[in-house]
């Protein structure tokens, strides 16, 4: 296996991968999970609490599939590379 150094192009592939899976699922993730808490607590009739609860659940939500974003960065195979992590430790 031939280790690269990182080219431009090696950091703009990954750092899109990152930018647009991250937007999308985000997005998604967070509107349902927003839509839900928003309606369990318009049912339960507190509407002052909605969009306080609702913004922290997606943020939560977010920040989980942030974890699955850089996974699948990590798995990928690129055009003409992948990430491969390597032990530093000698055995």
């Amino acid at each position: 296996m031939q280790e690269l150094e990182p080219s431009w192009r090696h950091v703009l592939s990954v750092w899109w991968l990152l930018v647009w899976r991250g937007l999308v699922g985000g997005f998604v993730i967070g509107f349902f999970l927003g839509g839900i808490v928003g309606l369990v607590y318009a049912l339960m009739r507190r509407p002052e609490l909605i969009a306080p609860v609702s913004a922290f659940v997606g943020c939560i939500g977010g920040i989980i599939w942030g974890f699955f974003v850089v996974r699948m960065a990590l798995q990928k195979k690129y055009d003409g590379f992948r990430i491969a992590l390597l032990s530093t430790k000698s055995t």
